[in-house]
């Protein structure tokens, strides 16, 4: 079914310009991966990864903060491998955390 709906167009292309860069090694058999965390309500159809070499990269323009992230391989929430830093939420789900600093002037 995931299949008709991409090719219907339904899916946003990947993101791939931002000055936070999400990446995930592996999964070569997925199909749709995506991120989705505090900075975008958790919409797990909007911030797609694309293949890039051995590994899905996405990026995303993230503002300094605090945020709290899981990574979406074919429908299945993981955590990011790369990344130990976690927290659990309100709900004791447990995401991945990350700080985007400030860009120096």
């Amino acid at each position: 079914m995931m299949e008709g709906l991409r090719n219907e167009g339904i899916f946003t292309p990947p993101s791939l310009e931002g000055n936070t860069t999400f990446k995930l090694k592996g999964y070569t058999d997925a199909s749709i991966v995506a991120v989705a965390g505090s900075f975008n309500n958790w919409n797990q159809s909007q911030l797609l990864f694309a293949r890039e070499g051995d590994e899905w990269v996405c990026r995303v323009d993230l503002d300094p903060g605090v945020y709290q992230y899981k990574f979406i391989v074919d429908g299945d929430w993981l955590l990011d491998p790369s990344n130990p830093q976690t927290a659990e939420d309100e709900a004791g789900n447990v995401n991945n955390v990350l700080e985007v600093k400030p860009e120096k002037q």
